[in-house]
């Protein structure tokens, strides 16, 4: 198997000429570059994101707490309006909530059984039975759980004044939404970027690749006998500039041997014709 992956990169290496393989090590280069920053990012990102909200969540749940122990201070005597009034501040959070974008739901944990607030009792909510241990077992967090194939963040604050547990739960996409919003348009930002520096680079290689083609093609003239056109190449790239009048210099020089190599070769003929005629003279 290994010779034969080496076959293969082998036959593959062959096949591309210098322009094309600086531009498959540039693109590379580029797009692992571009794709760890552009991953990090959205990484780090969505990070903030949840550390975010579930910093905003833990306050909400304990400005909550202390709502429900100012109000049973108040109405410490009268209990079923101590829950209206508390009623009342569930949904003045709800709203809170809801005009920051945040759609949100509110129960609370009592004699094991997660129950909801008027403001969710529409709310179809199964929260399974390792979800509430949790809950029961903490008393005080944030939890990320999935109900029904989609994702919510749970915070909770124990609430002794209803003997239980406080609960505010949102579904993962009222903040993941921005944090997929940032993530397609690096998506975008990383193709357009990785287009342009292609074209970029295409240039730039075609810069160095199209004097080396000419002088090629110019060599295998030479190499069939023509001499006579010397190595035009207009390049801005100081080596190759250098090797276009080496070239040239060399090829000067083969011409110069070539007419020492005719002349003398003429001078040969001509003494060879003056022997040839003593010779028949002398017999």
């Amino acid at each position: 198997m290994k010779k034969q992956l080496d076959n293969f990169a082998a036959a593959c290496s062959h096949r591309l000429n210098l322009g094309k393989r600086l531009l498959v090590l540039f693109f590379t280069l580029l797009l692992l570059s571009i794709s760890a920053v552009g991953v990090s990012s959205y990484l780090k990102t969505k990070d903030m994101a949840i550390k975010t909200i579930e910093d905003r969540l833990a306050r909400e749940a304990e400005l909550m707490g202390y709502i429900a122990e100012n109000l049973k201070f108040v109405y410490v005597s009268d209990d079923a309006y101590f829950k209206q009034q508390l009623e009342a501040s569930v949904r003045a959070q709800q709203k809170k909530l809801h005009s920051d974008g945040i759609d949100s739901d509110f129960f609370y944990l009592a004699d094991n059984r997660l129950k909801p607030f008027k403001v969710s009792s529409k709310k179809d909510a199964a929260f399974s039975r390792d979800v509430i241990n949790k809950i029961s077992a903490m008393k005080n967090g944030v939890l990320h759980i999935e109900m029904n194939g989609t994702d919510y963040t749970a915070a909770f604050q124990e609430m002794k004044e209803i003997s239980g547990v406080y609960v505010v739960l949102i579904p993962a996409k009222a903040y993941m939404s921005d944090v997929h919003a940032i993530g397609y348009f690096m998506i975008a930002a990383i193709v357009v970027s990785l287009l342009s520096a292609s074209a970029i680079i295409s240039l730039f290689v075609r810069k160095i690749t199209k004097p080396l083609n000419l002088l090629r093609n110019t060599m295998r003239e030479v190499r069939e006998g023509n001499l006579q056109n010397p190595l035009e190449i207009h390049t801005e790239i100081p080596e190759i500039a250098s090797l276009q009048k080496s070239y040239n210099s060399m090829i000067e020089q083969m011409r110069s041997l070539l007419r020492e190599l005719t002349g003398t070769t003429r001078e040969l003929e001509s003494t060879g014709n003056e022997l040839k005629g003593s010779s028949f003279g002398a017999l």
